[in-house]
């Protein structure tokens, strides 16, 4: 009896993408691979990441684009990376006057952006029998030669981890790239390399896949 097809849906901004590596070498295609092989099932992969999308950007799309919404709805799997463009965006506003306020309001903003995001996949999943696992990525040190970085990067973290709740499972991405930035991140200092996109797959996949492994035949 052939087994059913399941559904993986990313959205979010240029880790979404795989900007900064080979496409088959991106996050995505790394993760279905390893979603396929624990789950023994063919996954078919819905890429819906802009490049230099914001959390605000990510949860526009989901409110108002018909299409998106439908895949949400019927997403055996998601994956959400958000928040990076936010950090960095800010940072750089921070680079030229030194008011923390701009990075306290970016901060504020994620969150509430964030937890309205949850809401809304929450909401448009409910009452559907397709049982999902949904991975929201945190984020790394994107601008690790920036001493007030590690502190904002936290904070940023912190707000992702008050969301876990299942299917929601936080993906822990700033110990895994710790000390290690220079060997995982591309040219440009912000976006991993292949060895990035690489890391950040298995460290979502050691998550299991909560139901979809439980209903998966032997």
């Amino acid at each position: 009896m052939r087994k059913q097809e399941l559904h993986y849906l990313a959205i979010g901004d240029s880790l979404t993408v795989g900007y900064g590596a080979p496409i088959e070498y991106s996050f995505v295609n790394r993760y279905r691979e390893l979603a396929e092989q624990a789950l023994d099932r063919k996954i078919i992969l819905h890429q819906a990441g802009k490049n230099g999308a914001t959390a605000e950007d990510t949860l526009f799309t989901v409110r108002q684009d018909p299409e998106i919404r439908l895949l949400i709805r019927n997403a055996d799997l998601i994956t959400i990376t958000a928040g990076g463009n936010n950090l960095i965006q800010a940072a750089k506003s921070y680079f030229v006057d030194r008011e923390t306020k701009v990075l306290k309001t970016a901060l504020v903003q994620y969150g509430h952006h964030m937890r309205q995001l949850v809401s809304e996949i929450r909401r448009l999943k409910v009452n559907k029998r397709r049982l999902c696992a949904i991975r929201m990525l945190g984020i790394y040190n994107p601008l690790p030669h920036f001493h007030e970085a590690v502190f904002w990067v936290q904070r940023f973290n912190a707000h992702l981890e008050r969301l876990e709740k299942d299917p929601f499972r936080m993906v822990n991405i700033y110990d895994a790239f710790l000390g290690q930035e220079e060997e995982l991140l591309s040219d440009d200092q912000y976006h991993p390399n292949s060895e990035g996109y690489r890391l950040l797959a298995e460290q979502t996949h050691l998550l299991g896949y909560g139901p979809l492994q439980e209903r998966t035949p032997r």
